[in-house]
């Protein structure tokens, strides 16, 4: 059944060479052979497989997250790290999509 989740906490970003942050956590994590087998760089992986990074504009976030319930908000708190408040309905997207779409909005507002 799909329901309204709510989270909150932090991305903060990682910084490096965003290929060479994903493979890295490809290979401490041994999903080499799975990559492989399904044909995706190391980018696409970690995208679609790993719930505690979070992929926008070409830069990698290590995401700190706890589920409450409560609205949406973005703000910046430090250069690097984005504090969040995000409400969804789980059937409609995931927490990362949500994520994502929220702080793509406050930095287009910028």
């Amino acid at each position: 059944m799909s329901t309204t989740e709510t989270h909150t906490g932090t991305i903060t970003k990682v910084k490096g060479n965003l290929e060479e942050l994903c493979q890295d956590i490809v290979d401490y994590n041994y999903d080499l052979e799975v990559q492989t087998k399904y044909n995706q760089t190391a980018v696409d992986f970690v995208r679609e497989n790993y719930e505690d990074y979070i992929i926008i504009r070409d830069s990698l976030y290590k995401v700190s997250d706890k589920s409450i319930e409560e609205d949406m908000s973005v703000s910046w708190l430090q250069e690097d790290s984005i504090g969040y408040l995000v409400s969804f309905y789980n059937g409609g997207c995931g927490f990362l999509e949500a994520l994502e779409e929220a702080v793509e909005d406050k930095l287009d507002k910028n």
